[in-house]
């Protein structure tokens, strides 16, 4: 605003400067103009010219656009005007000027009236009149430029204000982006800690507890061996909890191989057929072409099962359908469910460690299915139907990625 406004005066100021220099120019001009011509008439009135018809002798002359010649009465004895039979003559001269202004059909006219005196004393006037349309065209000409100029300015100015608006805001987002990423990270690596050293505390007495049931079973009676085995079964499942919170926590380290996706589905489907035998929730695979992917084999399939599982519990009746198809990315899948869908509050969180909405989640599936998306430079995103129910869409780099 600030560049906008100095240009605004400068450019007044600009305008105004020419507008005098090109009007004292035309002054000067008609004045010089007059002085040659009056001494000319003059000297033809001398040798005896009749006023009358003296001026056609000279109605051609450049920039002049009326001449007339006066008595000494002000009355009009010859003249001639470019302005087809008009004279725009005035006797209205602001007093002590030579020169002044009036306004006419053609424009603003310039006009001088020069007295010219004989040799017999006969006093005559010349009056002269100078068109200065040129130099209204010339002003409206710099008045046009200056609002173009001005135009444009503004343009680039609030074009460059937005593109400084966008950029700030741009550099705001990723400074927050940044914050929260720090946030997690650090929250990350307290987990990290924390469960590393749970685990470390939780094995050591589950190792005691190990030994201390196959010293009991080799002693115990027979009628114990029952409620051994058992609380050793209980001794392996806190284990292996233990192993999969402190594996899940630690960095991927994705074995790519070129792979395709309906294989992964294929296994998935066989590897919940038993779990979900008896649920009314058949799993529904459509496949446009043929996809393929370069990743973790494994990895991915731990991954969809997961959100098929998921997808699968949360359904009651209908079928869990999986659409797959090319994208710019590579490849998209939605997997779709029919069940109540998710709360608005939780869509936020459903992917934070040891964040669950079931009474029996650790809040780690989820969590795992993202951080192997991720690691492959995928996406996964869960929203909640129209019509009711889920879809999680996880997007993957195809093959050649």
């Amino acid at each position: 605003m600030g560049v906008l406004l100095l240009f605004l005066i400068l450019s007044f100021l600009n305008r105004a400067f020419i507008r005098q220099k090109a009007d004292q120019l035309a002054r000067e001009q008609l004045l010089a103009s007059a002085a040659i011509l009056s001494v000319s008439i003059q000297h033809s009135l001398d040798d005896g010219s009749r006023p009358e018809g003296l001026i056609g002798r000279y109605g051609g002359e450049e920039n002049i656009y009326f001449m007339a010649l006066l008595n000494d009465r002000d009355e009009v004895i010859d003249w001639t005007s470019r302005f087809e039979g008009y004279l725009p003559f005035s006797r209205r001269s602001p007093a002590g000027e030579e020169a002044w202004t009036i306004d006419s059909p053609a424009g603003t006219i310039l006009n001088i009236l020069k007295p010219i005196t004989g040799k017999s004393g006969a006093r005559y006037s010349l009056y002269l009149g100078y068109s200065l349309s040129g130099l209204d065209d010339m002003v409206a000409h710099s008045r046009t430029n200056f609002i173009l100029l001005f135009s444009a300015l503004s343009v680039v100015g609030l074009l460059f204000f937005f593109g400084i608006y966008t950029m700030h805001r741009n550099s705001l987002a990723r400074a927050e982006e940044a914050m929260a990423e720090k946030k997690e990270k650090e929250r990350f690596k307290a987990i990290s800690g924390f469960t590393a050293g749970v685990s470390h505390e939780i094995k050591n007495p589950l190792n005691s507890l190990s030994l201390l049931f196959e010293y009991l079973s080799r002693r115990a009676p027979g009628e114990l061996q029952a409620d051994l085995d058992l609380g050793r079964d209980e001794i392996q499942k806190i284990a292996r909890i233990v192993d999969v919170f402190s594996e899940e926590l630690k960095p991927l380290a994705l074995n790519r191989t070129a792979g395709r996706l309906n294989d992964i589905v294929n296994d998935v489907q066989k590897s919940l057929a038993a779990e979900f035998r008896g649920k009314n929730a058949p799993i529904r695979y459509f496949e446009k072409k043929p996809l393929a992917f370069n990743g973790d084999r494994n990895l991915l399939e731990q991954a969809f099962k997961n959100i098929v599982k998921n997808s699968l519990e949360a359904t009651s009746q209908g079928a869990v359908e999986i659409e797959a198809e090319p994208s710019e990315r590579g490849i998209v899948v939605r997997i779709k469910d029919t069940g109540a869908g998710i709360a608005s509050e939780d869509v936020e969180r459903i992917f934070e460690p040891f964040y669950s909405t079931k009474t029996t989640g650790m809040g780690i599936g989820l969590y795992l299915v993202k951080k192997i998306i991720d690691a492959h430079g995928g996406s996964i995103r869960v929203e909640n139907r129209a019509g009711g129910g889920t879809m999680t869409t996880v997007e993957l780099p195809g093959e050649d990625a």
